[in-house]
């Protein structure tokens, strides 16, 4: 089933839930692109393995250094800086490097001034198993399009993915640049 987005956004085109990850530390800073997922618990956000677990050193990224932040532009967080309390991820990517079937981290946060992400920002809905040919709308923080510093999109019908042969995901044709 999915589950229906809540929460509005500051920016008519870009929502709340949706914000640039941050870890590393203290000279070099890596980044990726997050979403708060509507759970139970309602402090869950969803991203990539390889954005939370070092495959080389086979372990977490350090949650006090790993940094959540919700429509994060230009060096700006509207809604704070998040940290993280605990991280998952599914024993496929630990064992098979590099399988971006497994490439998920679900990563349930610590409070900020005693409030729960998706109570301060929405949730968006979870869906799985999408059908070839839906119309996705795909958020992100690329380096390319302002390097990292402005949330993108891109809206497109969802094809095969080619990450690598056998590769069962989608994708949305785009530069992430509109």
């Amino acid at each position: 089933p999915v589950l229906p987005p809540t929460g509005v956004s500051r920016d008519a085109d870009y929502p709340a839930s949706v914000g640039r990850i941050l870890w590393g530390g203290p000279t070099q800073y890596f980044d990726c692109t997050g979403t708060v997922i509507a759970t139970e618990n309602r402090n869950v956000v969803c991203t990539a393995a390889h954005c939370c677990y070092d495959s080389i050193k086979n372990t977490f990224y350090d949650k006090q250094n790993w940094i959540f932040a919700p429509q994060y532009k230009n060096g700006n967080s509207p809604y704070g800086k998040w940290t993280a309390s605990k991280m998952y991820i599914g024993q496929a990517w630990v064992t098979n490097k590099g399988y971006y079937d497994a490439d998920i981290c679900l990563v349930v946060l610590s409070q900020l001034n005693n409030k729960r992400i998706a109570d301060v920002v929405g949730a968006q809905g979870v869906g799985i198993d999408y059908p070839r040919g839906s119309v996705l709308i795909s958020f992100g923080y690329p380096y390319d399009a302002g390097k990292g510093e402005e949330m993108s999109f891109c809206k497109g019908t969802a094809k095969a993915a080619k990450a690598y042969v056998g590769f069962l995901g989608q994708m949305v044709a785009c530069t992430m640049d509109e």
